[in-house]
């Protein structure tokens, strides 16, 4: 790191970034995205020559992250991953770089992107650097094969349990599985983010894995039915290949897919055996169709049975490398068991000192919702979801919080690390974001209501700080802050009665 955020007197400004370079020269360094999201500007940009900034959805942590004085090698509207490369340090030194030596300027914005920056709106980057993994770099330690002629790629696999955390799948109504399924994304996903999907209740779809070359995640109990092939669900178990396509070439599965397709044989034949397969191999058509049991793609289950109408895995599917891997499981050379992921409250729970000593005797607790975990701290709380990360809760903003239902009230989980303010506390939820002004009791801020307030300033601007949580009143709603009342009503009228004399409008910037 080689400046930092906030005030510098040599400035006599705040810099509102953190920048990063080498000893020896950074001109040429790759730059890799800190969070998934979508590219929102990708060129030149003044004061940076050329900068990539890119907007991050909730389900990739939220906010909005710069990297500047960079060469972008993305396109404005790009859906990106976390970890991918984007860009590079440019090189030059001069106009075309902002007039500066190489390096990479980094900022993290808490919402969405501001040109007018200000201590609300930007934050210091640091924390949501902290726990990552270098580009390239396992975040857990790396198994080695069981024998030389075990799959080298699978064995790097890492396999994470996320059960329970999808509402999409049903029982299986007496049936046994007698059929392992492979399928394609259709996408541009990766095992995660299509886990992330799976996870959603308006998706109506689910795999019991979702697979790429480094990942596998578990998504639904394999005693359960996943929702994947129609009417054969009741009695199939189903992987899903993230970030495939039917049309894809054989070079690209093996490429991009050669550990996943190792791993999923492995799976396979644990699968098999657990179920009672009497065949530990792959079936035709016509097997499918007498009710043999075995492996099979989503086209097995079109051609063989006659449900649907689709056609993955696709014709340039190494089968040849499926079967192999199989056989070699079956034979007793397997794939090792992936190593535990590290957890994720555990890692933020070093990077935030701050919270003293661990009450929570286990590693995690399961919040009520199914959905997350939690742990408690001498002075606050981790909550974490696949979705939104690890974030601390300090505990005075969890006092609020608590008051409010928790995770399943009003707000939903945290989605940010909280903002000291010169006279308070803010974090952003899911739902809304909490303020409390010190010595004060905390309210969330949201929707319309929020927005107007952000406009005028938040808690800096003419209406200050909250002071009441949203009322319901006329079909509408309204909330009371230090200096006044902002309204909000569909029926685009409100009727006020003077009392103490005339309220002042305040002009909507």
């Amino acid at each position: 790191m080689t400046d930092t955020f906030g005030w510098q007197d040599w400035r006599k400004a705040v810099h509102w970034g953190v920048d990063f370079g080498r000893d020896g020269g950074s001109g040429g360094l790759p730059v890799f995205a800190s969070q998934g999201g979508t590219v929102q500007y990708s060129g030149s940009a003044s004061g940076f020559g050329a900068w990539v900034v890119v907007d991050h959805p909730t389900a990739d942590g939220a906010g909005c992250t710069v990297y500047g004085h960079v060469i972008p090698e993305v396109k404005v509207g790009q859906r990106i991953e976390a970890g991918q490369r984007i860009a590079r340090i440019n090189p030059v030194k001069g106009p075309g770089n902002g007039g500066v030596d190489p390096h990479l300027h980094f900022e993290w914005h808490r919402y969405s992107y501001v040109d007018k920056r200000n201590e609300r709106d930007v934050l210091n980057p640091l924390p949501l650097l902290a726990g990552s993994a270098y580009p390239g770099e396992s975040s857990v330690p790396v198994v080695p094969p069981a024998a030389p002629t075990a799959p080298s790629g699978a064995s790097k696999m890492k396999e994470i349990n996320q059960i329970g955390r999808s509402p999409n799948h049903s029982q299986r109504w007496g049936s046994k599985p007698r059929l392992w399924v492979l399928h394609t994304q259709e996408g541009n996903g990766s095992a995660q983010s299509l886990a992330n999907y799976l996870q959603q209740a308006s998706s109506q779809v689910s795999y019991h894995y979702s697979i790429d070359n480094e990942l596998c995640v578990d998504v639904v109990d394999t005693d359960r039915a996943s929702w994947s092939v129609l009417d054969a669900n009741s009695y199939s178990i189903n992987l899903c290949f993230g970030g495939s396509r039917a049309a894809q070439s054989r070079d690209v599965w093996l490429d991009r897919f050669g550990a996943a397709i190792d791993y999923a044989a492995f799976l396979f034949v644990q699968d098999a055996r657990k179920y009672g397969f009497a065949n530990l191999r792959t079936l035709s058509w016509d097997e499918i169709r007498r009710g043999l049991a075995g492996g099979t793609d989503h086209y097995g289950i079109t051609k063989g049975l006659g449900i649907g109408s689709h056609t993955d895995v696709g014709p340039n599917f190494p089968w040849d490398r499926f079967i192999a891997a199989i056989e070699r499981n079956v034979k007793g050379v397997v794939v090792p068991p992936p190593a535990p992921a590290p957890n994720a409250i555990a890692v933020q729970y070093e990077a935030s000192p701050w919270l003293g000593a661990k009450i929570t005797q286990q590693l995690e607790l399961t919040t009520p919702d199914g959905r997350g975990r939690y742990a408690q701290y001498e002075n606050g709380y981790i909550y974490w979801t696949a979705e939104t990360g690890a974030r601390p809760v300090p505990k005075h903003l969890f006092e609020t919080y608590s008051e409010l239902g928790w995770e399943t009230g009003v707000l939903g989980y945290p989605i940010a690390f909280h903002t000291v303010l010169p006279d308070g506390d803010v974090q952003a939820y899911e739902k809304g974001v909490l303020y409390r002004r010190n010595g004060q009791p905390g309210f969330v801020v949201t929707g319309l209501i929020g927005e107007r307030w952000k406009r005028s300033g938040f808690e800096t601007g003419p209406f200050g700080w909250p002071t009441s949580n949203e009322v319901v009143f006329d079909g509408g709603a309204y909330q009371d802050f230090e200096h006044g009342r902002i309204f909000w009503n569909p029926k685009q009228t409100v009727g006020l009665l003077n009392a103490d004399g005339a309220d002042t409008p305040v002009e909507d910037k």
